[in-house]
């Protein structure tokens, strides 16, 4: 009986030491700040853009989607990154909703490679409910694709092309995506 005891123990003992460690190591890093170098990722850096993206709603066709849209366009400039705009219309069937259609324009911005064939995609969606600020969906994102441009531009090149698309339409359709 006391083996078995002991047996228990020791299982209970190994379970707490498991969620002890799990517990520890899974603790998110500090965020950089701000002065950190920028070859360095600073949320603190990145949660300005979304001070600038989260002002308002920003759902698609409103004057302040055009802004939202025209500050990442400035911004991939400042960082010298090649950009382009992908407008067109998009379609997309709902069972709920029908046949849905949509004016979009996705941002396009491209930090070119050493020579790879290979391309890496980050993606995120710059449009916003017409009722929310779009700071977590999806602001967050974009910020952070923004400052991942800045540092990645800082630390590369890199063999491959890095694409940021920020795509339109997503909140109302998944146009942008389309």
């Amino acid at each position: 009986m006391k083996s078995h005891n002991f047996q228990s123990f020791l299982f209970v003992f190994g379970i707490l030491v498991v969620v002890f460690i799990s517990s520890f190591l899974s603790k998110a890093p500090k965020p950089q700040p701000p002065s950190i170098s920028e070859k360095e990722f600073s949320a603190f850096r990145a949660f300005e853009h979304t001070k600038q993206i989260a002002q308002k709603p920003h759902s698609m066709g409103t004057e302040e989607h055009e802004r939202v849209k025209n500050y990442i366009i400035s911004e991939l400039n400042k960082l010298g990154i090649k950009n382009s705009i992908q407008t067109t219309t998009s379609t997309c069937y709902n069972e709920k909703k029908g046949l849905m259609a949509g004016y979009v324009h996705n941002i396009i911005g491209i930090l070119k490679g050493s020579g790879g064939k290979k391309k890496v995609l980050l993606v995120g969606h710059y449009d916003s409910q017409p009722n929310a600020l779009g700071a977590a969906d999806d602001g967050s994102a974009v910020a952070s694709m923004l400052e991942s441009a800045k540092t990645l531009k800082q630390v590369g090149p890199f063999k491959n092309d890095i694409l940021f698309l920020f795509t339109d339409g997503e909140e109302t359709g998944l146009f942008g995506a389309q």
